[in-house]
């Protein structure tokens, strides 16, 4: 079977209008105007000729297609064109005897071409769940979209190739431009910053809500866009739940993890999710990724209130007026403030959200005279893909989910065990608070890649928030 998704011809300019007319059924009949029909027999014929080798047979069936062209040797593609692009729109939802079930996605210009989709992503989601074997699209679409055993991908420039391919089924090998070295292989100048570093690859490797806070200008949203750029890349399991938020939006798809970017001026809707079609909100575009809060201390309440529902749900469940939807929201917080959270009012942040931030640390003005660090972006992300490895595989033998009441099965070194019943003798800081803080610690290990939690780890963790 093949059918198209989508066939779309764009028209020229101060060019003439013609209209050629076909008709489908045990032959072919040919109307047209302004085009010489010379132009266009062999390509009926080709077409005609791929039906018998397909043994399809068509209803009778009258199209129209209406092109912008010239009186120029344009006339031939424009023909060439129009046959195809009826012969897939007359194809659709046809069947025949055979292995192949192909989805053709694409529009073309007057000169036969493909041209390149916006957002391949859903069509490509769209074809797996159809179960088709191969999806065809403008070749330059290939290069976006991941390779799956499920479908092979077929590229296309001209309607010629996309013939070619239903008549020999031969896949011409994609070419691939050579892309200049990404940042990846860079060193990134940036100012020394320890407490923030260690505390951003925290974040990353463990999950833990963070928040750098310190004058203005000092640099807080810069470290945290440096590591923006090393974030690991994402398994199957987490796009395949990733890309139909992203497609409802229109987002491209992730290779690495997602990152969503909020500020005081968005609408509660922008962030959690809403409006009359449902539609995901920042945190869940974020989903297995960040949230990048900057100015968090200027967050109205009821948005602080918001994103605490979405840490606390790992989810965002909306109910409108015209339809209900729940999108998944497993997100990492990372904000960034002028002043100490733990030092403002709780009418601006309530205990309990204060509660969930795992790492609050203080970002601190460089010495200008001091050298540059470099950041390695290769190396921090190898060091940052093994230790999620280390962590999950750690996470296959013990539960970390409540260390506090588990701890003494956990890998916690002779001194680490004494200090903590030490904290938790001491009677401070809530049940959540105190797992957290340990939880923190278990990160701190695997990204040391200590084979048991020691007790410099959990004094470094403690160090990173104040138990109440």
């Amino acid at each position: 079977m093949v059918y198209a998704q989508k066939t779309v011809v764009q028209k020229g300019i101060d060019v003439e209008i013609s209209t050629i007319s076909l008709t489908l059924q045990k032959g072919f009949g040919v109307r047209s105007s302004g085009i010489p029909l010379a132009l266009i027999k062999d390509q009926f014929d080709r077409a005609r000729i791929l039906l018998d080798r397909m043994s399809l047979r068509l209803k009778g069936v009258r199209y129209v297609f209406q092109a912008s062209i010239s009186g120029n040797s344009t006339s031939y593609k424009a023909s060439e064109m129009a046959v195809f692009a009826l012969l897939i729109v007359a194809l659709k939802g046809q069947k025949h005897v055979g292995k192949y079930k192909d989805v053709f996605v694409g529009s073309f210009d007057l000169n036969g071409s493909a041209i390149k989709l916006e957002y391949p992503e859903k069509f490509y989601v769209a074809a797996l769940k159809a179960k088709a074997t191969h999806l065809i699209l403008p070749e330059a679409n290939i290069q976006q979209l991941p390779k799956s055993k499920r479908i092979i991908l077929v590229g296309i420039r001209t309607l010629t190739d996309l013939l070619q391919f239903l008549e020999t089924r031969r896949i011409r090998p994609v070419e691939v431009k050579q892309v200049k070295a990404s940042s990846d292989s860079e060193l990134t100048p940036y100012f020394s910053q320890p407490m923030a570093t260690r505390a951003l690859e925290l974040a990353i490797v463990g999950r833990h809500h963070l928040v750098l806070f310190g004058k203005p200008g000092i640099g807080k949203t810069s470290i945290i866009q440096h590591y923006m750029k090393v974030l690991p890349a994402l398994n199957e399991e987490q796009k395949n739940s990733l890309w139909p938020i992203q497609i409802k939006r229109n987002k491209p798809l992730s290779e690495c993890l997602p990152v969503a970017h909020i500020h005081p001026k968005m609408s509660v809707a922008e962030i959690y999710g809403g409006g009359r079609q449902a539609y995901p909100g920042a945190i869940s575009l974020a989903h297995h990724g960040l949230v990048v809060a900057d100015e968090l201390d200027h967050f109205s309440k009821l948005k602080l209130e918001t994103i605490k529902l979405g840490l606390e749900d790992t989810a965002a469940i909306l109910d409108t007026n015209q339809s209900t939807a729940r999108y998944p929201a497993l997100f990492t917080l990372v904000g960034s403030c002028n002043e100490d959270l733990r030092e403002l009012s709780t009418s601006s942040f309530s205990s309990s959200f204060l509660d969930r931030i795992d790492l609050i640390v203080q970002v601190h003005k460089p010495n200008l005279d001091d050298k540059f660090d470099l950041l390695d972006s290769a190396k921090v992300r190898y060091k940052l893909e093994q230790a999620i490895a280390y962590r999950n595989e750690m996470k296959m033998k013990y539960s970390f989910d409540s260390p506090v009441t588990s701890y003494r099965e956990l890998p916690i070194s002779k001194d680490g065990m004494s200090f903590i019943r030490e904290v938790l003798g001491a009677d401070k800081g809530s049940v959540r608070s105190l797992n957290r803080w340990l939880q923190t610690s278990f990160s701190m290990m695997f990204l040391d890649q200590s084979s048991h939690l020691l007790e410099e780890q959990l004094a470094e963790a403690l160090s990173f928030r104040r138990l109440n």
